[in-house]
């Protein structure tokens, strides 16, 4: 059984996984503004001490995140993008992870969906050189 501080590590590491897809996924299209990104964005904030002057960074991921396409904004997609994991670098900071490739990586691995491995069903292949019953072979 995980103890408190592990079961809150776990949280915390499943919502900066959540923060990053977000991030990632913002510069083609922007997310939405919902209540699940909000929930991610105000449990970080106090599992980061609720420190109001780091608010901004948690603000700024907002506003980089859902922020409305933009056509006749010049690299808008880029930065919306950017700006995106620029908080997000401040955010993991906060929360107590120094924002690097190792933990990018780790936190992108928990995107990936568990599978239990399909068991291939066994070939029958008892009939694939049967012999006609009758004289007819077609």
């Amino acid at each position: 059984m995980a103890s408190p501080s592990q079961l809150r590590e776990q949280l915390i590491l499943r919502a900066l996984a959540a923060l990053c897809e977000i991030a990632d996924e913002c510069g083609k299209k922007p997310a939405p503004k919902s209540l699940s990104l909000r929930f991610l964005l105000a449990y970080t904030f106090v599992m980061a001490g609720a420190d109001p002057k780091w608010k901004w960074l948690w603000d700024k991921f907002w506003e980089h995140t859902t922020a409305p396409l933009n056509p006749m904004k010049p690299m808008d997609d880029y930065l919306r993008g950017s700006g995106a994991m620029t908080a997000l670098n401040g955010i993991c900071r906060q929360v107590g992870y120094e924002p690097n490739v190792d933990l990018f990586k780790m936190l992108r691995n928990h995107r990936k969906v568990r599978r239990r491995p399909e068991v291939e069903p066994a070939l029958d292949l008892s009939h694939a050189n049967d012999e006609p019953v009758d004289d007819d072979a077609a």
